[in-house]
């Protein structure tokens, strides 16, 4: 065959690379979730479509470019598909770059560098069929396609990142040539757009930096390595230390001076310090264009890097100007040695750095426009830096800091007793220090806005004794401390013995206790990790759970989607070959189809993906260790070191495998250079003339792997992957709101029910009267400041605090207010507490301890217990007081709601005074057979489907959500049912059942054992209930034979729960998911079911379903159940 030119080799990439797009956009087009999905994803729609801030730090680049997706929408309804399709659209272009880069990582490779331009037919076939398959193994692999057919930031932080990896490799390419150096200035802009995407893409900066090392020298000394590490590990700071909160620092003084000094309009210092940078930046782009006047262009350079903050560390403009101006001094100098060409390189990729994260001027821009959803309320340049920097999140620590035993150290104050003359002291406050200003802006006494600063985000301090460097284990929660005894082995009997310090005295320093009497000091005993137990945290679950696992997910196999703890039945990784899965797990066979085979995120990819990679790192080893240590840093960055940063504790609400799309991409170029290596092994093979009855079918099998893998992947991916119908989110949220009264005030919280319902409200305009309320945000001053405003379509929420208090700087005197004694009214009290002056010193306190509420259908006001709400103490917190104020001030005006799966804690002791309507309950009396009739009434005429039939797929949140829906229609039935019911009550609670089967069928939403409210149930056997009571009400034989029939295939469920539960040894039986142990526990009340449907209990006993399983001992175990119950 003839060989191939360089024109034809770049024209058959092209074509290629365009099918690849193609290919991979038409996938995701075909999967993507027509409307929003759960978790964040609803709230980046809005975001999107409305331009409204997010949560921090926001993403302003992902914000406008969806905002044009938005626009091409033909509904408001298909908003939420076209930014799911961005994502697709995005991910596509980043599977696109991995080729494009994978050919040039094979071609240098495969190919001499005396090539002359031509490539042989062996060279073409390895080059374009490696990178083929790397690209083709990404687009499908488990977490890229997630995160391609939802509205996530995670695929265009994946396309910038594969963007600025590329862009560096052609700069590489093309080095010599004329103006190659606009490479590494578009992928400094790259990168500043990167930032107004996710942050984590400055981790490519070393990979870009070792890159330009390799090209530039052939002859590498350990010591240049080092330098290069050392210096990108300056620049990753310089953007994310430095520039970062030093441009904001910088505009805030700027600001301060021109607002408050100057009597300027607000925001006109950040235009000044705007103007100037970008032309001191012009300026000294336009100077060093040139080898003249050297001195005025290092001036102006290191002018446009103090302006940018990029050197000045920690967020001090100080720090900035004198590292600058030393290295203005080092500069002018050795000025005849320094190339202009590389301080203007310096300058414009600064300048498209800056430019890139001026994008955050959106966020400042529309919080000041206070749209509904307005998180962190960034409307001016002191709010958006603790937008930027997540404040309102806290801080976890990350190379030194407590451990989960600490305590904060009080102040010690000493004093003469004037009695005994002795020095006694009290310890009556924690010590704190630190903090930082952060400025409001609130109206002078002229009327005029100035900025009133606040110090805020003051720390605890520890015993010194406690602490550790690198600390895994700190998180003081007593769910995550139990939980560390299984993940680190840590328990109170092997943890270091310390004696630990109490207070810190006025000198400063961490001392014991004094004891008044003795006069003596004395230290109390502490407990804190071993090193070792910290790093079996770090290695067993931050390493090994919280990122391998998931690189095995995507390149292995993964055993279910079940969320997991750890547990051994719910989301491990499997290879899909029996004996080593039974080796790690037990015997997965005899896992119940709904977690086992059967269900849809059970993948099984027989460790193809995974030896192709390890292929890969063995030929990309031997044939160049450079371009393998740019890989594998690539690899750890995106990968180990994210680890490190996040300091995960256990017990993650969600699985966290998204974080880590850049290693999977690092993955994949291994995986492309091994399929490389194969297709060089199997064109050797089959072009071998010796033993071609074994060379041959060698070959084939290699060719086979090559092309399987990528198609393995695609089919045993497509069915937790394909959206395509999928509309439970937004259906869900329109059964939450549209049976409300209207105008109603709705509480509510956590991201699966906040998100969607923010989005059907902001983005489709449905229901806008009700006024949704998070309770994760109810304290915050910025939160309770937009619920006195009206929103679009929304009356204001009435508050007892007055307008000139709501703003962060009068509220923190409200933070936690004591409880007085006697009984109030609650508006009254309440009024006259937000009235009150604050004293200095002195906390406020609410003159009673009992307040009056008038609830609708209750004879008399209503009295609440507020030490009871306060759980026992003598002080109320901020959010206990928000929901009790807003209550007392609207219950009579407006309907109050809460989500039915809020806990009594968050109904502020007014829980007896509620009752269930839908998916909400309302605060009001009425008897249960009126909620339930209502409740029936609402389901019947007012519900949807839900789309679960529709859809190819449901996934977690939405089987979680399925369950409670048919738990509330399966209970209201039974309420129905329970008293001398009338034929129509009959009929409703017939129908419930039905459409409970008819929307939600078990073939698609399995049916499962749950807890909820204290008691046991399962979603078959609430249904098998049904039909028996209506059997023993009409006499109908059919409902026997169905209540029959759901009472024996829920037998079947729980009994092969058992006998999977049976099977395992104790080394894997006792880390099961609960739901697992709930469905074994449950087993009975089918059995009880079917005696109570008259079936001979020899029968059921005898049952082929129930062979090898003892009745008896799960007789034995219901009936503690029912009694812990009762």
């Amino acid at each position: 065959m003839k060989e191939v030119g360089e024109q034809k080799m770049r024209s058959m990439r092209r074509w290629i690379a365009t099918a690849v797009f193609l290919l991979s956009l038409a996938l995701y087009a075909l999967t993507a979730e027509p409307t929003a999905s759960y978790w964040d994803c609803p709230e980046y729609v809005t975001t999107a479509a409305r331009l409204e801030p997010g949560h921090p730090p926001g993403n302003p680049v992902w914000m406008l470019t969806a905002r044009v997706f938005t626009m091409l929408a033909p509904s408001a309804q298909a908003q939420a598909y076209m930014v799911n399709l961005m994502s697709g659209v995005c991910s596509a272009v980043a599977v696109l770059l991995l080729f494009l880069t994978l050919t040039i990582f094979i071609r240098r490779l495969v190919v001499p560098p005396e090539h002359g331009g031509k490539f042989t037919p062996r060279q073409t076939l390895m080059i374009l069929g490696g990178s083929l398959c790397g690209s083709l193994c990404l687009a499908v692999s488990d977490t890229f396609w997630f995160s391609a057919i939802e509205a996530e930031v995670y695929a265009m932080s994946a396309m910038l990142t594969a963007l600025s990896l590329w862009l560096t490799f052609l700069w590489g390419e093309n080095m010599g040539k004329p103006y190659a150096s606009r490479y590494l200035v578009l992928t400094a802009y790259v990168t500043g757009l990167a930032i107004g995407v996710h942050q984590l893409n400055l981790l490519t900066l070393p990979v870009s930096a070792l890159v330009i090392l390799f090209y530039r020298r052939d002859n590498l000394r350990p010591g240049m390595l080092i330098m290069a590490m050392a210096a990108s590990l300056v620049a990753i700071a310089a953007v994310l230390f430095g520039m970062m909160p030093a441009a904001l620092a910088l505009a805030g003084k700027l600001e301060l001076l021109a607002v408050n000094t100057f009597h300027l309009p607000m925001h006109s210092g950040v235009l000044a310090y705007a103007a100037v940078t970008i032309a001191v930046l012009i300026a000294a782009a336009a100077v060093t264009n040139g080898e003249k006047r050297r001195i005025l262009s290092l001036t102006l350079t290191a002018l446009a890097l103090w302006l940018c903050g990029l050197l000045s560390f920690g967020g001090n403009a100080a720090v900035g100007a004198a590292i600058c101006a030393l290295l203005l001094a080092a500069g002018i100098m050795c000025r005849r040695r320094i190339s202009m060409a590389v301080c203007n390189i310096t300058v414009w990729s600064a300048a498209m750095l800056f430019l890139g994260y001026c994008s955050y001027s959106l966020i400042m821009i529309r919080g000041a426009a206070a749209p509904p959803m307005n998180q962190g309320a960034p409307g001016n340049i002191f709010a958006l830096q603790s937008y930027i920097h997540r404040d309102q999140y806290g801080s976890d620590p990350l190379l030194y800091g407590p451990t989960p035993y600490s305590k904060p150290l009080y102040v010690e104050d000493m004093a003469k007793d004037s009695v005994t003359g002795r020095m006694t002291a009290s310890y009556t406050r924690p010590f704190r220090y630190g903090g930082k200003t952060v400025y409001h802006p609130m109206p002078d006494s002229t009327g005029r806005m100035q900025y009133s600063g606040m110090l805020v985000g003051q720390k605890m301090r520890y015993p010194p004794e406690l602490n550790m460097w690198f600390p895994r284990i700190y998180s003081p929660d007593p769910d995550d401390i139990e939980t560390y005894s299984g993940w680190a082995g840590m328990t109170r009997e092997n943890m270091d013995t310390v004696e630990v310090s109490y207070a810190v005295d006025s000198a400063g320093n961490a001392v014991g206790k004094y004891d008044n009497l003795t006069g003596k000091r004395t230290k109390e005993t502490g407990l804190r990790p071993t090193y070792w137990q910290n790093l079996a945290m770090l290695g067993g679950y931050q390493m090994s759970y919280m990122y391998f696992r998931y690189l095995l997910w995507n390149f292995v196999g993964r055993q279910n989607e079940v969320y997991a703890q750890g547990e051994s039945d719910a989301g491990n990784f499997i290879t899909g070959i029996a004996p080593v899965d039974e080796l790690m797990l037990g015997d997965i066979s005899k896992m119940p189809d709904d977690i086992g085979r059967g269900n849809p995120g059970h993948h099984a990819y027989w460790l193809l993906p995974l030896l192709l990679g390890i292929v890969g790192i063995a030929y990309q080893f031997a044939r160049s260790r450079r371009q393998f240590a740019v890989t594998l840093l690539l690899f750890i960055l995106t990968g180990v070191a994210i680890v490190v940063y996040l300091n995960q504790t256990p017990g993650q609400p969600r699985e966290r495998d998204y974080s880590f799309v850049g290693s999977f991409y690092a993955w994949c170029i291994w995986i492309g250079i091994g399929a490389t290596s194969l297709i060089e092994a199997a064109l050797s093979a089959w072009g071998g003339r010796r033993r071609r009855a074994v060379r041959r079918p060698l070959a084939a099998a290699l060719a086979l792997a090559v092309v399987a893998t990528p198609v393995i992947m695609l089919a045993e991916n497509l069915p937790d992957h394909n959206r395509a119908g999928r509309t439970i989110t937004r259906d869900i949220a329109l059964n939450i709101v549209n049976p409300l009264p209207q105008n109603a005030i709705l509480f509510m919280n956590g991201d699966n029910y906040t998100f969607p319902l923010w989005y059907i409200q902001e983005t489709e305009g449905v229901r806008t009267d009700i006024r949704t309320i998070n309770l994760a945000y109810i304290a915050t001053p910025w939160y309770i400041a937009q619920l006195a405003m009206p929103t679009d379509g929304g009356k204001p929420v009435k508050l007892s605090i007055p307008p000139e208090k709501l703003n962060a700087v009068a509220m923190q005197a409200y933070n936690t207010v004591d409880i007085g004694c006697g009984t109030a009214d609650a508006r009254e009290a309440l009024h006259r507490l937000f009235r009150e002056k604050p004293t200095p010193g002195k906390r406020l306190c609410i003159a009673a301890d009992r307040l009056r509420f008038a609830v609708p259908g209750a004879a008399d006001s209503v009295t609440v217990d507020l030490r009871s709400v306060a759980g026992g103490r003598s002080s109320l917190r901020l959010k206990k007081l928000m929901i009790l104020d807003i209550i007392a001030n609207n219950a009579d005006l407006r309907p109050v709601c809460w989500i039915a799966v809020l806990g009594d804690d968050d109904k502020a002791g007014l829980a007896a005074y509620t009752h269930r309507e839908g998916l909400s309950r309302i605060l009001g009396v009425t008897d249960e057979y009126t909620s339930a009739s209502r409740t029936a009434n609402i389901i019947l005429g007012r519900f949807n489907d839900c789309g679960v039939c529709r859809a190819h797929y449901i996934d977690v949140p939405g089987r979680m959500q399925v369950n409670l829906i048919r738990h509330l229609m399966a209970s209201t039935a039974l309420q129905l049912l329970d008293r001398d019911s009338v034929p129509a009550d009959r009929n409703k609670a017939l129908r419930l059942a039905q459409l409970s089967q008819q929307w939600f069928p078990s073939s698609i939403v399995p049916y499962t054992s749950n807890r909820s409210g204290g008691v046991t149930y399962s979603n078959g056997g609430e249904l098998a209930r049904i039909y028996h009571k209506l059997w023993e009400l009409t006499g109908n034989d059919a409902y026997r034979r169905e209540a029959e029939r759901l009472a024996y295939a829920e037998l079947e469920r729980c009994a092969s729960y058992s006998r999977y539960l049976s099977s395992l040894s104790p080394r894997y039986r006792r880390y099961t998911k609960a739901t697992t142990r709930l469905s074994r526990n449950t087993l009975y009340e089918s059995v009880q079911i079917l005696m109570d449907l008259g079936v001979d209990s020899l029968r059921i006993v005898n049952s082929p379903v129930l062979r090898g399983i003892d009745v008896q001992r799960h007789r034995d175990i219901w009936l503690k159940t029912i009694e812990s119950q009762q």
